[in-house]
């Protein structure tokens, strides 16, 4: 194992450009036997995706960011209150066991689009921003974790170091529209409603500083600045509602 992650990480030596860095990534993940890969800055408690590169399939993509399935990840939730890893096996939920039926349709949503079993660890603060890495295959996690010489653990844990922020081409996926978080759409959607920091901070029961955030990194992702612009581009490209 210990001449098997030293070869992977000799890969990386010198490479500046997140671009490069994500291809590598794949490429690695590949050698290792896992057909997809996710790694993500995310915020637990506020369940809020930062950045995300992954090269899980597109369709998925759109549906798990439209359809704001992180508030009801069954991994995440699993990994919510301590950083580690764990396996998962996408698909044994059953519906009728369950409460959240959108937990129900990450499950199997990720066994439909070929993610059936995943290593799935979390880095960071137990209670703040984490590096999320998720490596997926068809196959038994088990077998390909046995068949490798790179232990998955330590595999994830220098994805986790490696790649800090979106790749050049990942910034806000390559999914034919940028996408916002459930709070960015809420606060943008109250200023829609002409509501000012103060009383959406109110609304929202967050505070106004979190307010001013959630607009800052709206706006990044929108490519305006200010947030103004922010809510006309996200009213006319259907991002919101009012």
């Amino acid at each position: 194992m210990k001449n098997a992650i030293i070869d992977v990480v000799d890969r990386f030596v010198g490479v500046t450009s997140n671009q490069r860095t994500w291809e590598l990534a794949e490429a690695s993940a590949s050698d290792c036997g896992f057909d997809h890969l996710l790694v993500a800055k995310v915020s637990t408690a506020a369940r809020d995706i930062d950045w995300v590169n992954t090269n899980m399939p597109d369709s998925w993509m759109q549906e798990y960011l439209v359809e704001d399935y992180i508030g009801s990840d069954p991994i995440i939730s699993l990994l919510e209150n301590h950083v580690g890893s764990l396996l998962y096996n996408a698909g044994t939920m059953r519906a009728d066991e369950l409460i959240d039926q959108k937990a129900y349709a990450v499950s199997h949503g990720l066994r439909q689009y070929g993610m059936s079993h995943l290593h799935c660890s979390r880095f960071g603060s137990p209670k703040g921003n984490s590096y999320f890495v998720t490596l997926c295959s068809e196959n038994e996690a088990h077998s390909i974790l046995k068949s490798t010489d790179i232990n998955a653990d330590v595999f994830a844990a220098f994805l986790a170091t490696v790649i800090t922020s979106a790749a050049d081409v990942y910034s806000n996926r390559h999914l034919g529209h940028v996408f916002l978080s459930q709070r960015q759409r809420e606060v943008l959607s109250l200023l829609a409603q002409g509501h000012q920091t103060g009383r959406i901070a109110e609304k929202l029961g967050i505070s106004e500083a979190t307010v001013s955030k959630h607009f800052s990194e709206a706006r990044l992702r929108l490519g305006v600045s200010t947030r103004e612009e922010a809510l006309a581009v996200a009213l006319r490209r259907e991002l919101i509602e009012l």
